[in-house]
């Protein structure tokens, strides 16, 4: 059974067995290339199409037809076999006051969004408006999840490849809902809110205005969003998606937005696939949380794309600092230049 644990440090851990159980077909080659039909799929994978049988139960699919678990569909969001978290559990918490540890049941939800029925194609190589869809299923699913009290935050991430996380080759990102917001976020809110009560302003409005006035960390810009290696990058090559005007919930975006986003998120991920083959990557969506403390006026969502372009050591995991051997600006005028081949 899964447990959140929390004692002498002040941040939570999620101790799952059921994780290590989950199926792996990833190697080191990130390439997503396995040899295979793209349209044919793969008989062991159960993320093709007619394996609908071997996932967890739908929650939001797009498809032709209105049967449910049906072949029919382009991008299919089921509840994951193996979760981190478990949402049949009650979310209880003791706490033995003697040793300050506090003890959670591991109640959450953990849903995997499947990007396209076809096996062997990565993210960075779908059409755009296969990405749109993807968007979209992400969109569906915080609204429903901020519907639900039980739930403080939504996580949406991806891995891609094995440096990044990713146990199964087919193309999907994961959600995961929790009944608190981490440590993470948290400082995140924390940081915008002192900022928003310091200034009157937007933290992330005005490091976008900033951008657009210095353009040394601009590296693409669309109608509504800004491409940018953020000033305090953590990682050679991180790069935000921000959009330009102040929204705080990403599942209150526009289709003509999820459209606009869709292809400067596909620009992007192809330029960092381009620079660094076969390099893994996650990318991550940072959204207000659903609890009280947040306010739409001062938190700005944003996705974040992490390259997995080395490995963090003893100073990283002892201080939580990190050492990016990449100026951001270096990043930047690197990714503005990269031409598509």
């Amino acid at each position: 059974m899964a447990e959140l644990r929390q004692s002498v440090q002040p941040r939570w851990v999620i101790v799952s067995s059921a994780r290590g159980n989950r199926p792996h077909d990833v190697s080191s080659d990130h390439s997503g290339s396995d040899g295979g039909n793209h349209s044919g799929g793969n008989h062991s994978c159960p993320f093709c199409r007619n394996h609908e049988h071997e996932t967890g139960d739908e929650t939001f699919a797009f498809r032709e037809s209105d049967v449910v678990s049906a072949p029919d569909w382009s991008v299919r969001v089921v509840y994951n076999k193996f979760p981190a978290v478990d949402s049949s559990l009650s979310p209880t918490c003791t706490i033995d006051e003697d040793c300050h540890r506090s003890r959670r049941s591991g109640f959450g939800s953990h849903e995997v969004v499947v990007e396209t029925p076809e096996h062997g194609i990565q993210f960075a190589e779908l059409p755009i408006d296969q990405v749109e869809r993807v968007l979209k299923a992400f969109r569906h699913r915080l609204k429903d999840l901020r519907n639900d009290k039980r739930f403080q935050c939504v996580q949406v991430f991806k891995n891609n490849g094995k440096e990044a996380g990713a146990s199964l080759r087919h193309s999907h990102s994961q959600i995961i809902a929790l009944p608190m917001v981490p440590q993470e976020l948290m400082w995140q809110v924390k940081n915008s809110k002192e900022f928003f009560e310091r200034k009157g302003r937007c933290l992330l409005c005005e490091s976008v205005k900033a951008d657009l006035r210095d353009r040394s960390r601009l590296i693409d810009q669309s109608s509504g969003f800004v491409s940018v290696a953020p000033f305090e990058a953590r990682f050679p090559f991180e790069t935000w998606i921000i959009p330009i005007n102040h929204s705080s919930n990403f599942e209150e975006t526009s289709d003509s937005e999820i459209g606009d986003l869709a292809r400067l998120l596909h620009l992007t991920l192809k330029k960092i696939v381009q620079q660094f083959p076969g390099a893994a990557y996650n990318y991550v969506l940072y959204n207000n949380p659903f609890c009280e403390e947040t306010n739409t006026e001062y938190f700005h969502w944003y996705i974040a794309i992490l390259p997995r372009l080395g490995v963090l050591g003893g100073f990283e995991l002892a201080t939580g600092w990190t050492i990016n051997t990449v100026a951001p600006e270096k990043a930047a005028q690197t990714l503005r230049e990269c031409v598509l081949k």
